[in-house]
Formats: C-alpha cells, sequence, structure tokens
C-alpha cells in the first residue's frame, strides 16, 4: 500500500506545522523524531510526545513502504498498537518478537527483537500478553518489501505498556535447589537446544570469569564456569542480583566468589564440533555470599581445575563406536604427555585415550595430581610445547565432565575434559 495524498497532505503539514512552532527535540510528523537531534533519537533516550503524535500502525506501515524494500529509516519512531499474538519471548537474549494491530482493524506491524520497557532485557516470558496495549519506539523497516518491522536485535523496545513506562519490580521465581551434578542429570535428559520450563538454584563458587570489559559493555551480563563439591558447569550470560544489568567490571563477583544462582538449565551443542555443553541460562544472582579475591577479572583466567584431553586418539582397546559413545561420567584413562596450554589449561600433548569405564591402574595419578603438575610448568604454545619431566608419559585417570569434541573419522581423534 502506498502513501495516500491525504494522509501525504498531513505529513506535510504536520512537519511544517512543528517546524514552524515547536522548539527543537520535539517529535516532527506523526511520531518521527527529529533527524538532526543527536541527543534525542537514541533508543535509550526517547523524545516523550502525546499519545496523537504516535503513528499508528496503519501509519506506520505507510511510512516504511514509502521508504522501500529493505531500507532502515533514519529516524526512530514511536509506533503504538495492540498486541494480536506473540512469537517469541527469548530469555536468553531479553528480547521478544510479537505483532501488534489498530484496535479497529485487522493489519499488522511486527516488533520484531525488542527490548522489554526502559529497554531493559525481558526477564519474564509472560511479562507481555496478546491484547497489551504497546507502543514501541525504535527504527523501522519493511523487510523484504513485505513485512513492516522494527530493526532487530535489541535496538527498538517497548516505551510503554498498558500505559506504563517503568519494567514492574522484579520478583525472584519458585526454583529448585540443586547440585550441579543434579543439575547435569536433568540436562541430559533433554534435547540438543532444549531448555527447561522450571527454574533450579545453585550454590557455588566462581572458577572462571572470561567475560571482558568490552564484552560486558556490549551485553550487561557476564559468563562464568562454576563448580561445587560435586562438579562444574558453564553460568551462561549471568544478570546481577535482582536480575538488573551489570554495568561496570567493578561490580562483578571475581573469580573465588561464592553465589548462589537462579536460572534455568539448557544443553547447548555446538553444530560444528558437536560438543556439548551444560549450562544454565538465563540466571542471575540471587545472593553474593561471598566475594572472591580472584585476579582474573576482565578476562584474564586463572589454571583450569581440570584436566583437557586434546584430540587424543583411540589407544588399541578402545574402538571406534565406544569413543563415539563416550559421555559425561564415563571413567577414562588417557596416557599423554602434560603441559599447560597458554599457562592456564592443563591438558594433554600427543596423547592416547586406553581404556573407558575401567579401573584405576595402581601406577595411575588422578585429575587433581595432573593439574598440579601442570601449574608448575611454563607457560606452553602451540610452537613452544613445554613438557613435564621432558617428555614423561603420565598415565591419568579421572571422570568424563564434558565431550568437547566428538570422535573425528577424519583426523582419528577425540576431547573432552575431566574431573
Amino acid at each position: 500500500m502506498k502513501f495516500n495524498k491525504l494522509f501525504a497532505a498531513i505529513m506535510m503539514v504536520a512537519t511544517v506545522g512543528f517546524f514552524a512552532c515547536q522548539p527543537k527535540n520535539t517529535p516532527v510528523g506523526p511520531g518521527v523524531v527529529d533527524p538532526d537531534d543527536t541527543t534525542k533519537t537514541t533508543p535509550s533516550e526517547p523524545v516523550v510526545v502525546e499519545d496523537g503524535d504516535t503513528m499508528t500502525v496503519a501509519q506506520a506501515i505507510a511510512y516504511v513502504q514509502s521508504l522501500g524494500k529493505d531500507v532502515l529509516s533514519d529516524k526512530s519512531v514511536f509506533v503504538k498498537g495492540v498486541i494480536s499474538s506473540i512469537s517469541k519471548v527469548d530469555l536468553s537474549y531479553g528480547n521478544a518478537t510479537f505483532d501488534i494491530k489498530d484496535a479497529d482493524a485487522d493489519n499488522k506491524f511486527t516488533c520484531f527483537q525488542v527490548n522489554y520497557l526502559g529497554n531493559s532485557p525481558f526477564r519474564s516470558e509472560d511479562a507481555i500478553a496478546v491484547g497489551d496495549v504497546v507502543v514501541v519506539f525504535g527504527k523501522v523497516v519493511n523487510y523484504k518489501g513485505n513485512t513492516p518491522e522494527t530493526e532487530g536485535k535489541g535496538a527498538a523496545y517497548v516505551f510503554s505498556q498498558n500505559g506504563n513506562t517503568e519494567a514492574p519490580a522484579f520478583t525472584d521465581p519458585e526454583a529448585q535447589v540443586v547440585t550441579i551434578a543434579q543439575a547435569k542429570e536433568i540436562i541430559d535428559g533433554l534435547a540438543d537446544g532444549a531448555t527447561t520450563p522450571d527454574w533450579y538454584q545453585i550454590s557455588c563458587e566462581v572458577a572462571k570469569l572470561p567475560t571482558t570489559a568490552d564484552q560486558l559493555a556490549q551485553y550487561n551480563n557476564v559468563n562464568y564456569t562454576i563448580k561445587d563439591e560435586t562438579g562444574s558447569m558453564t553460568a551462561y550470560k549471568v544478570y546481577n542480583v535482582g536480575n538488573t544489568n551489570f554495568h561496570d567490571m567493578s561490580e562483578v563477583p571475581p573469580v573465588g566468589s561464592k553465589l548462589v544462582l537462579v536460572g534455568k538449565l539448557t544443553l547447548y551443542t555446538n553444530k560444528n564440533t558437536g560438543a556439548k555443553t551444560y549450562e544454565m541460562t538465563p540466571c542471575y544472582i540471587k545472593e553474593v555470599v561471598e566475594l572472591g579475591t580472584g585476579e582474573s577479572q576482565g578476562g584474564e583466567q586463572t589454571t583450569n581445575d581440570f584436566f583437557t584431553a586434546y584430540r587424543i586418539s583411540l589407544g588399541d582397546d578402545v574402538t571406534v563406536e565406544a569413543a563415539q559413545a563416550l559421555k559425561a561420567g564415563d571413567a577414562v584413562l588417557v596416557e599423554s604427555q602434560l603441559i599447560n596450554f597458554q599457562g592456564n589449561t592443563p591438558e594433554t600433548e600427543a596423547g592416547k585415550l586406553v581404556a573407558i569405564n575401567g579401573d584405576k591402574p595402581a601406577d595411575a595419578i588422578s585429575v587433581a595430581e595432573a593439574v598440579e603438575i601442570c601449574k608448575g610448568l611454563e607457560k606452553s604454545t602451540s610452537k613452544n610445547k613445554i613438557t613435564a619431566e621432558d617428555g614423561k608419559v603420565f598415565k591419568v585417570f579421572g571422570i568424563v565432565k564434558e565431550v568437547t569434541g566428538a570422535y573425528s573419522e577424519q583426523y582419528k581423534n577425540i576431547s573432552f575434559t575431566m574431573e
């Protein structure tokens, strides 16, 4: 549908009128923000306008159609409508996709991957509902020439919902208390990429904090490796107390901190390697029990407390079928030289997987002993391999923590971590 003459005339008159009688930083036309105003055109600081100055869904559709196929508006706009359907509320990314319509029409404008009130992430799947009256703010586009929608990936957000402009206070969900080992058992029952509908609570210690200050500034959350007496796993996209954003690395509990985390559980599978990762995500800090003194804040990492069997071959007594079936919880015996790769990853060098679910040999060392040996080594790189005891082959016995690289028929090797 093209602009009709009446609507075009209305826009022209409105534009002239507003330019002539309004001070700078007021909207120009039906909900369109002055493009020359660099202080009020970002979603973080919208220009507040009356409902009469906000685009209807019909006007928004006409506006994006006037721009042409896949042309993003150079102006941020307010669009008001009634939520007619909800495609997804993605708590992992904190945004939602839903359609709105005019109350007296059967039209459709898509609010694509928009943030919530106050430009904050969505924290609850039931934060919005069909029938809610919302105003969204952001740049708009006619995607592929047939889908009027907002710019995605959190570039736009819900400016108001049923007249409210501030997100409601966060309430802790009901969560089942579990250990990391119990969480892994629950995740083992999930399909690839699936997330539990229920929330879980884990008391843990921060083992690793790989997130950098730049990453925090971009995403307002951090990633942790967490551990308790039963094992370790990944806490992905962790938010601050109250499920709020982190704003600076100084707010982030460092390595060694003891936390209570609440979140959902998911099984992540790397599409390229087939590696499976046990994750708690989305999640947030319910309580900081004790702050650690780790120096790994800001992306630096301490030495891992687990051992990595990296691209090791199969011994004579291990079949390809057995290697392909290897999973977390299996007991394994590897024979290998030991290195401390990059100074923080105790791992194998020219290693072999020689037994699965057998007994520990008398001359084998534990994972903890292997890690301690590696900690005493100088940093090893791909070009300079510094091995323990001048290349001595150790027998290391432990439990598979995670298969990080499925057995490759092409390269005849497998990768996994041990604890």
